[in-house]
């Protein structure tokens, strides 16, 4: 879903549907849309939190990296989706990365600063924003939990229901989930060796 107006792709998303047409065209009007290649950085770990980003078409990891440098997936995210918000709740540098999964990845960016501003105005907007920081505080605490207290095979398997709830597709009695993921990628995001993973 790309078009000329980024308002309109904002009215697809809960968050900003108790914002006026002027209150979109404005936020509209600020963002800035980019393409990616495959494996680029859309922003990386330590570089300064300033910018809101949402993602219209392709795939998009963020994760960081451990001690030993291993990458550590925190989510895979599918459009129309919204990431970066940590800037707005206090992050100064960005603690994780985010890379582009496939070709042509379309991104649109926001500065936190002009959406601080209509925060303050808005204040249903602000009651949206912050009950959606909160259900996605919530979805990695569950998958933090999750790791904690359940073996490789269940974090697996939790993984694929999860794929399959968010981006699956009803084909007869079976539903058909397209990933752009490697067994090191689902590896990386369940805490789990590659030879653990199914091929």
């Amino acid at each position: 879903m790309i078009t000329n107006r980024p308002a309109e792709l904002l009215k697809h998303l809960p968050v900003f549907q108790v914002c006026s047409e002027e209150e979109l065209d404005q936020l509209g009007q600020r963002m800035t849309h980019r393409v990616f290649d495959k494996h680029s950085l859309i922003y990386e770990q330590g570089q300064a939190s300033r910018t809101l980003y949402l993602l219209i078409k392709g795939t998009v990891k963020r994760g960081s990296h451990s001690a030993g440098g291993r990458e550590i997936i925190k989510e895979v995210l599918s459009p129309i989706t919204m990431f970066g918000e940590l800037g707005m709740v206090g992050e100064d540098r960005r603690s994780d990365f985010a890379m582009a999964m496939n070709d042509e990845v379309h991104i649109l960016s926001l500065p936190l600063s002009h959406l601080r501003w209509l925060l303050q105005r808005n204040h249903n907007l602000a009651m949206n924003f912050m009950q959606w920081v909160g259900t996605r505080l919530r979805q990695t605490e569950r998958r933090l939990e999750s790791m904690v207290t359940k073996d490789a095979r269940e974090r697996i398997i939790d993984f694929i229901l999860e794929s399959a709830r968010q981006n699956g597709k009803r084909v007869g009695l079976e539903t058909l989930v397209r990933t752009c993921l490697t067994q090191q990628d689902i590896a990386n995001m369940t805490g789990t060796s590659r030879q653990t993973v199914p091929s």
